[in-house]
């Protein structure tokens, strides 16, 4: 099926100002020109969507620089911001070193009408290949089919895994070290763990 482009003669207009982010690259094309009661008017499209997001007349020319002026800044305030951000974590990137160590111990939670816990331990470590194994938990219950749990290191009672580490960027200050398991994110809780942190767990019949 085509999908017609109903906008494309107004967004190619040779007349349109474009605007620029920081690498060169158009994100605002602005369409200007007059309705049938001689207001001024304007067509704004951002980043590559075909449909312009504004389509408005305004009472004065004043009112409608403003508006694009305004709308315009913000929006490519906004792209040059992603922009600097995705530099900077390709720079953090290529200068961070892993912080996971032997011994530390990640943790999932799962479960629909039920919430289970279960524990890792790192047993060795391969640049950032993570090789792992289930350790048992304490628990103590705590109501009927309610438990207070915390894993017990070095108690193993799974084959081992490998796993790739993971490092989520989101924040630049202090990234996040994670690995996959069960199709679960799987934490780092070591210092919950030395500190006697405790995770909720409860089961059915």
């Amino acid at each position: 099926m085509i999908k017609l482009d109903f906008w494309k003669e107004y967004r190619e207009d040779s007349n349109n100002t474009k605007y620029y982010d920081k690498n060169g690259n158009v994100q605002v094309i602005v369409n200007k020109g007059v309705n049938s009661k001689g207001k001024p008017t304007c067509k704004m499209w951002f980043g590559k969507s075909q449909k312009p997001k504004y389509s408005y007349y305004f009472e004065s020319e004043e009112r409608c620089i403003k508006f694009i002026n305004e709308n315009t800044s913000n929006y490519i305030c906004g792209v040059n911001q992603k922009i600097d951000k995705k530099e900077l974590v390709k720079e953090v990137r290529k200068k961070y070193e892993p912080k996971v160590q032997i011994g530390d111990i990640f943790h999932i939670t799962f479960g629909y009408s039920m919430t289970l816990n279960e524990f890792f331990q790192v047993i060795a470590i391969n640049n950032k290949k993570i090789t792992i194994r289930e350790i048992s938990m304490d628990m103590e219950e705590v109501g009927y089919l309610y438990y207070k749990v915390k894993p017990i290191a070095n108690s193993f009672i799974g084959k081992e895994q490998v796993k790739n580490l993971q490092i989520d960027f989101s924040n630049v200050n202090k990234p996040n070290e994670y690995i996959r398991i069960k199709d679960y994110r799987a934490c780092n809780v070591t210092e919950d763990v030395k500190n006697g942190r405790t995770w909720s767990e409860n089961r059915c019949d």
